[in-house]
């Protein structure tokens, strides 16, 4: 998903979601590398990743460091590499955490 850009990485989120919530699909290889295809990733090359484990190492790497960082649930929201709340936030709650943010980057 690094080379699919953002436009991409939400299309397969939002379907990995929808068959998980919404069709009851677990996401397993089968469902991932369909959903791959249909959002426009290369469904072959999407197994061979999946089944190859090649890409578990950084994941695993990344999750424990958001763990330490003080991730515990979904959604997190991170600001600039920095964990700011989880949960559910009204706008304000946004808002907030964006001009502090800028403040500290002035």
């Amino acid at each position: 998903l690094d080379t699919a850009g953002p436009k991409i990485q939400n299309e397969v989120q939002e379907q990995i979601f929808h068959a998980y919530f919404t069709a009851g699909d677990f996401p397993d290889v089968e469902c991932l590398v369909r959903i791959a295809g249909q959002s426009g990733l290369d469904a072959q090359q999407t197994r061979e990743v999946l089944e190859s484990g090649q890409l578990e190492d950084g994941i695993m790497k990344e999750a424990s460091a958001y763990s330490r960082a003080g991730v515990s649930g979904v959604p997190t929201f991170i600001i600039n590499g920095i964990p700011q709340f989880s949960g559910a936030q009204d706008t304000k709650a946004f808002l907030r955490a964006f001009e502090q943010e800028a403040n500290s980057t002035n």
